[in-house]
């Protein structure tokens, strides 16, 4: 059991660090836990510009047609699950291209000169890192979340648009009246009336 003086100093301490203060401050600290944007509540990272995300969110909305809360939400989703997909093409390409340049093919492994930089490349992240791996389990994950989201979406609109069509008042249709064939789809052509006689002289 801790003495009595022993708790009181640890209340002071503790008083004396509250995390930052100031806005620039917070910010930083919320991004502490970013690694590369794949996951996580916020989908832009530092450098990207939040307009990019919009510009693809409102150009889904036009598409989709999104009515309501819940099917908009949906669309946000498919737009910020489409916007990583393509930040994890980025990085795979620009994983490669570093490890083509950091990691050039030894010439014991390439006399001939015919072996590929980028195989070789990919051949040591294989046997080292995975990184390649963990890309594609992050693909599959985003993947699956969009096919998600567009499923519902489409299963809401179905739904609506089946009550909007159950809801929507029949139209009356006007009759046709009978020809003398019996046949009401063509109407009958008036009958001539009689010549009027021309006036005696």
């Amino acid at each position: 059991m801790p003495s009595q003086s022993q708790t009181n100093a640890n209340r002071k301490n503790s008083q004396q660090s509250t995390g930052p203060r100031t806005a620039a401050g917070k910010a930083r600290s919320a991004r502490n836990s970013t690694v590369h944007g794949l996951t996580g509540a916020s989908p832009i990272l530092p450098g990207e510009d939040p307009a990019d995300l919009q510009a693809l969110t409102d150009q889904y909305r036009v598409d989709l047609h999104p009515a309501g809360q819940v099917e908009d939400d949906l669309v946000a989703r498919l737009a910020v699950a489409t916007y990583r997909l393509r930040r994890i093409l980025r990085i795979e390409a620009g994983y490669l291209d570093y490890r083509v340049r950091a990691c050039p093919v030894p010439e014991i492994h390439n006399r001939d000169g015919v072996t590929d930089p980028l195989a070789w490349a990919f051949q040591l992240d294989c046997t080292q890192h995975n990184v390649l791996d963990h890309l594609n389990r992050y693909e599959s994950r985003i993947q699956r979340d969009y096919s998600r989201c567009l499923r519902d979406l489409h299963t809401l609109q179905a739904a609506r648009q089946k009550i909007s069509v159950e809801t929507k008042p029949k139209s009356k249709a006007t009759p046709v009246p009978p020809t003398s064939s019996g046949n009401s789809d063509v109407p009958q052509e008036p009958t001539p009336a009689p010549p009027t006689p021309a006036p005696a002289t």
